[in-house]
C-alpha cells in the first residue's frame, strides 16, 4: 500500500514541478510593470522639462503672472500625480 501510494506521488512529481515552474515564472514576470514604470518616468521627465521651460520663459519674457502661476501649478500638479503613481 505504501509503495503504491509512493509510486502515485512520484508519477505526479513531473507535473507538480512543471506547475511550480509555471507559477514561479508568472509571479516573477515584472516586464509589464517595468514597461509601465518606464512610461511614467518618460512622462515625468517631459513634465519636468515643461516646468523648466515655463520658469525660463517667465524669467526672460514679460507675461501675465496669474496665467504663468496657473500654467506652472498645473504642470507641477501633473508631475506630482505621476510621481505618486510610482510609489503606490
Amino acid at each position: 500500500m505504501f509503495i503504491k501510494a509512493l509510486g502515485i506521488l512520484l508519477d505526479d512529481n513531473d507535473e507538480i514541478i512543471a506547475n511550480l515552474e509555471l507559477l514561479r515564472e508568472t509571479v516573477s514576470d515584472t516586464s509589464e510593470m517595468e514597461k509601465q514604470l518606464t512610461n511614467v518616468e518618460t512622462e515625468m521627465n517631459l513634465l519636468a522639462g515643461m516646468v523648466q521651460e515655463a520658469i525660463e520663459e517667465n524669467a526672460h519674457k514679460a507675461q501675465d503672472q496669474s496665467e504663468y502661476a496657473e500654467r506652472y501649478n498645473s504642470l507641477v500638479s501633473r508631475y506630482e500625480k505621476k510621481k505618486q503613481s510610482t510609489t503606490t
